[in-house]
C-alpha cells in the first residue's frame, strides 16, 4: 500500500517517536514495505517536512525509510482536475503544498493521503479529521479517486491488511 503523508501527519509521527531510537509508529510498516511513502521528485513534500519539524529529524528519519525502500519518488501529475480546483478553492483548500499532497496521490497507486490537517477535511471545521463525511474528503474521494485518512485509521487499515 502506498500513501502521501502531509506535514501535520509527520509532525505526529514526530511528536510521538523517541528521539534515541527514531522510531515510529509507521516503522514496522515500512520496513517490511507494507506501506511505502510517495513524495515528489522535486523533494518538496521532504522540504516542508523539513521546514516544519526541523530538518534534524527529517533528515535521518527519510534516510532510513529510504535505505528499506519505503520511499517511492513519483511525478506527479501536473495540475488538479479544473472542475476540482474550483471546488476545493471555493471551501478554502488553497495551500500549494496541500494541492501537491493530492498532485501526488493522483498519480500513486493506492490514492491515499494521510492527513490530520483540517484542509484535506473541512477547512471550515477543525474538528473535521476523521470525519469521512467532510466536504473535501468527499471530493477528494468522489471526484479524484483519492481516500483521505488520519494516522491512525491509516495504522488500523495497515494491521487489517497484515492479518489476511
Amino acid at each position: 500500500m502506498d500513501a502521501v503523508f502531509d506535514t501535520v501527519s509527520v509532525k505526529q509521527l514526530v511528536n510521538c517517536i523517541s528521539r534515541d531510537s527514531l522510531t515510529t509508529s509507521i516503522d514496522a510498516f515500512l520496513r517490511e514495505r507494507i506501506l511505502q511513502l510517495r513524495v515528489d521528485a522535486d523533494g518538496a513534500l521532504i522540504d516542508e517536512w523539513a521546514r516544519s519539524c526541523g530538518l534534524t529529524i527529517i533528515q535521518p528519519l527519510v534516510s532510513q525509510w529510504n535505505d528499506w525502500g519505503a520511499v517511492v519518488v513519483t511525478r506527479p501529475v501536473t495540475k488538479l482536475p479544473t472542475p476540482v480546483r474550483g471546488k476545493l478553492r471555493k471551501l478554502g483548500f488553497t495551500q500549494t503544498i496541500d494541492k501537491l499532497v493530492l498532485r501526488i496521490a493522483l498519480a500513486s497507486t493506492d490514492k491515499r493521503v494521510v492527513s490530520e490537517d483540517s484542509d484535506f477535511w473541512d477547512p471550515a471545521d477543525v474538528k473535521s479529521p476523521g470525519n469521512h463525511r467532510a466536504v473535501v474528503a468527499t471530493i477528494c474521494r468522489d471526484c479524484l479517486g483519492i481516500t483521505v485518512l488520519i494516522l491512525s485509521m491509516l495504522i488500523a487499515e495497515l494491521e487489517g491488511s497484515e492479518t489476511r
